[in-house]
């Protein structure tokens, strides 16, 4: 029983350190984000893994786009900001090691190798007249290739990653 309730916490704990969404960015300090009130999403044919499903890209710029304009930034032919995205995966490895400090209970000593799919999402700002990136934000978490859970995780990608821009701009 002991050895159940220990397989099912660690199948929890391994589980849960995978969906985590980790967001990163950076920022020009000196830029005014007042001053930047159009934008328009740049597109290009490198910016989406190749294979991957069209649907889920469509997905993503739309939710880009529905995001700067919930920021108050209306989408331009002529903009002050430029937006660029690229989407990346990675098969990584995780390692999981149950030694000694379970001999105690009598749990025996397991190793496990794991893998698992890696995706980030980058997103550039790049300010027109400039020509200059003022605003790089990246999220990385696990894939799922679960077709019937992809809108929602790109809405949560983009939740998150327009979050942290809002944060940062003061919008």
């Amino acid at each position: 029983m002991k050895y159940q309730i220990f397989l099912i916490s660690a199948l929890v704990l391994l589980m849960s350190s995978c969906a985590a969404i980790k967001v990163m960015s950076d920022y020009n300090k000196q830029v005014n984000f007042a001053e930047y009130n159009t934008f328009q999403l740049l597109e290009r044919k490198s910016s989406f893994p190749f294979g991957a499903n069209p649907i889920n890209q469509e997905r993503l710029e739309k939710g880009i786009k529905e995001k700067m304009t919930s920021l108050n930034f209306k989408e331009s032919e002529n903009p002050d900001l430029y937006i660029t995205y690229f989407v990346k995966k990675v098969l990584r490895e995780n390692a999981k090691v149950y030694g000694e400090f379970y001999d105690e209970w009598d749990f025996p000593n397991q190793d496990e190798i794991f893998q698992y799919q890696e995706g980030t999402l980058v997103v550039d700002l790049l300010d027109v007249k400039k020509g200059k990136v003022v605003w790089h934000g990246a999220l990385t978490r696990s894939t799922s290739e679960n077709i019937n859970t992809a809108e929602k995780r790109i809405n949560e990608n983009t939740d998150a990653i327009f979050k942290k821009l809002a944060e940062e701009i003061g919008r």
